[in-house]
């Protein structure tokens, strides 16, 4: 009786040794590296592209979101990024955390359903903003540049994380993930 008390704690240690496991293992580690990083770089617009990016190639990879969440804001705060940008990035995570919850694309592999989700949560989050502000036609080539600069990093950007996650495995790479990998580091 005693035994099997002991026993029991024991096994919710080691239950929250392997959620630590987890949530730290190379490929996470990877993720909030790399989302942290990019998360303060700004290519065009008033928020973060790579951390859209980030978010679309965590749910490729079954990375927790709300991981690539609280890391790409930890490395706004260091960043130049504007309260408009903070709160488009806020409305995309969240679009595109329900759309990939309750849409499922059959019929294309994994990587191309993500993206479209992510193409159609920026398009709505774009399309509203530029409604708010009413200038939507002033800034329709605005938002295409801005999906297609998502849509660019998001497919070199896959290649390159499963070269990075798996380099270990010991995998024979393709010159062009190869290159994928080197683009990304």
């Amino acid at each position: 009786m005693v035994y099997s008390k002991y026993f029991e704690s024991d096994s919710k240690f080691s239950i929250v040794i392997n959620k630590l496991r987890y949530i730290f293992s190379l490929k996470n580690v990877i993720f909030i590296i790399l989302s942290f990083i990019f998360s303060t770089q700004i290519f065009h617009s008033d928020y973060s592209q790579l951390s859209v990016v980030m978010l679309g190639l965590a749910s490729v990879f079954n990375v927790p979101l709300l991981l690539i969440a609280i890391f790409s804001a930890i490395g706004m705060i260091f960043s130049t990024i504007t309260t408009s940008g903070i709160i488009k990035l806020v409305f995309m995570f969240v679009l595109f955390t329900i759309i990939t919850s309750l849409i499922n694309i059959e019929g294309i592999s994994k990587k191309y359903s993500i993206l479209l989700k992510l193409i159609i949560s920026i398009l709505i989050v774009e399309v509203i903003s530029s409604i708010i502000s009413s200038s939507l036609l002033l800034n329709l080539f605005d938002i295409l540049k801005s999906i297609s600069i998502i849509a660019i990093f998001y497919m070199v950007f896959v290649p390159g994380i499963y070269v990075l996650s798996y380099m270990k495995k010991g995998y024979v790479y393709s010159k062009e993930e190869t290159i994928a990998m080197a683009v990304l580091l």
